[in-house]
């Protein structure tokens, strides 16, 4: 059996800076005697629309500089292989082009 209850943390009307804990604790009737457990712990801190607002700010900042980076490197993996699949190739090796691309993965 499933049971739900709701808690509506609106009507504390908790200021910003507010912590608020959370614990479940339910009790059985097993057959030999009935027990009861615990959840653990939850804490939430209650924010300010403004700091809710900078705090999602920093979190796209923060995934948009993974993109970019992942884009960067994307971009040098593809610049090498279109040297490599050019008619020219063994041209450009002999000019140390690709030998720059391979050496920035770690290759000698």
């Amino acid at each position: 059996m499933v049971q739900t209850r709701t808690f509506d943390v609106a009507a504390r009307k908790l200021p910003p800076g507010a912590v608020l804990s959370l614990t479940g604790l339910a009790t059985d009737a097993c057959y030999t005697g009935r027990q009861t457990s615990r959840s653990r712990t939850d804490t939430f801190r209650v924010v300010s629309p403004e700091e809710l607002f900078k705090e999602i700010l920093l979190h796209q900042q923060a995934e948009r500089a993974k993109f970019r980076k992942a884009i960067d490197e994307v971009e040098k993996v593809r610049d090498a292989l279109v040297i490599l699949a050019s008619p020219r190739w063994p041209a450009s090796f002999s000019s140390g082009t690709a030998r720059c691309s391979a050496r920035s993965r770690g290759s000698p």
